[in-house]
């Protein structure tokens, strides 16, 4: 309950037994709950409400898979949370600014 953001993966929760809603609810209300999952997707949810980002497919119709790129996932969108946005950008847009660099961040990991 002390966290501001917690991020985790579909595999983590998996691994956890837990669900979505069941970490949702234990964190306090103004925290941010970020889940990825293996399609290259996420989503964010908090006191705005929920921002999700679908998997993009790539040029051979695949989806973008950050698989085991979470480190990478998870340094990228803090860092895109500490940057300047627009002027007036509302927190749904800040928050799919951010998931956008973390997926970007974790599939330049994998391809090195």
């Amino acid at each position: 309950r002390e966290v501001d953001v917690a991020r985790c993966s579909v595999a983590d929760l998996a691994v956890l037994g837990m669900e979505l809603a069941e970490v949702r609810a234990v964190l306090r209300e103004t925290a941010v709950l970020v889940v990825s999952d293996a399609e290259g997707g996420a989503i964010a949810t908090g006191s705005f409400g929920e921002v999700a980002m679908r998997a993009d497919a790539t040029a051979t119709g695949e989806s973008a898979a950050p698989r085991g790129g979470g480190d990478a996932f998870t340094a990228a969108m803090c860092a895109e949370l500490l940057r300047r946005g627009e002027p007036g950008e509302s927190v749904s847009a800040r928050w799919h600014r951010a998931l956008v660099r973390g997926r970007a961040a974790a599939l330049a990991a994998l391809a090195q």
